[in-house]
C-alpha cells in the first residue's frame, strides 16, 4: 500500500470511530448555519399607455420584488397636468382591477403586501377632473 492509501485508511478508521461513538449516544454535535440576506425591495413600471373605449387608460404593468418578511406597500407618486392648481377630483387607479381613489396630494398607497412577493400587476387610470401628467411607482418597506 502507498503512503497516501495508508493515510486515507487511517482517516476513515478515525471517522468510523467517531460515528460509532455518536451512534452509541455518547456524543452530540450541533451545527448552526447563519446567513445574512440583503433586503431587496424594488418596483419597475413598464409604461405603455393605451386609451380604452370607456375613456380609461391602460398604463402598463408593474414588476414588483421585495423579500422582506414584513411586506411592503406599493406607492404611486404623480403630478397633474396644469401645475399646482388644487385638484378636487383626482381620478382612480385600478391595480389588477381593484380601484384606488387617488389623493389630491400627489401620493397614494396602491396596496399593502403582507409578506415578500415577486409579482406583476396591471394598472389602469380613469381620469377625474384633472389628468395625470406623470406617475412614478415605488415599493416602500413596511415597518416592523
Amino acid at each position: 500500500m502507498s503512503r497516501v492509501s495508508l493515510a486515507i485508511s487511517a482517516a476513515l478508521i478515525q471517522l468510523s470511530a467517531i460515528s460509532v461513538a455518536n451512534a452509541a449516544g455518547s456524543a452530540r454535535a450541533t451545527l448552526q448555519i447563519v446567513a445574512n440576506v440583503p433586503a431587496i425591495c424594488r418596483a419597475s413600471f413598464n409604461y405603455s399607455p393605451t386609451l380604452n373605449a370607456d375613456g380609461s387608460y391602460d398604463l402598463g404593468a408593474t414588476q414588483e420584488l421585495c423579500n422582506l418578511p414584513q411586506g411592503y406597500a406599493l406607492v404611486a407618486d404623480y403630478q397633474y397636468a396644469g401645475g399646482s392648481a388644487p385638484v378636487t377630483s383626482p381620478g382612480t387607479l385600478y391595480v389588477d382591477g381593484q380601484s384606488v381613489a387617488l389623493s389630491a396630494s400627489g401620493r397614494s398607497t396602491l396596496l399593502q403586501s403582507a409578506g415578500p412577493a415577486a409579482v406583476s400587476r396591471r394598472l389602469v387610470y380613469r381620469p377625474g377632473g384633472a389628468q395625470l401628467s406623470n406617475i412614478n411607482i415605488s415599493v416602500v418597506a413596511s415597518g416592523g
